[in-house]
């Protein structure tokens, strides 16, 4: 049987993994190739400062990559379709059947 606070660890890796997943969609969906060069800059020169952590690879349980890796595959699933014309809806997220 699994502890309440393993599920909740295996939950977030998968919502992280299908979160990930959608926003590389959206950022193809939305930007322009001279907006996304210019994100990739912005992002490559970024200064994260010293409160950044390092973990080991021995810190990473395999079932948390599997749940992560099961977002990210759930996250295929998503289309994302402009509004109707005319309707200032902005885009939409349709969840597909995997």
């Amino acid at each position: 049987m699994r502890s309440t606070k393993n599920k909740i660890k295996r939950a977030d890796e998968f919502c992280l993994g299908w979160v990930c997943t959608v926003v590389d969609k959206l950022n193809k969906f939305t930007n322009s190739p001279d907006e996304q060069k210019a994100i990739d800059n912005y992002v490559a020169n970024l200064k994260w400062g010293n409160n950044l952590k390092t973990i080991s690879r021995e810190a990473i349980k395999g079932s948390a990559i599997d749940d992560f890796l099961n977002g990210r595959r759930a996250g295929t699933g998503v289309e994302i379709q402009s509004g109707i014309a005319g309707k200032k809806s902005g885009a939409l997220l349709l969840e597909t059947a995997i």
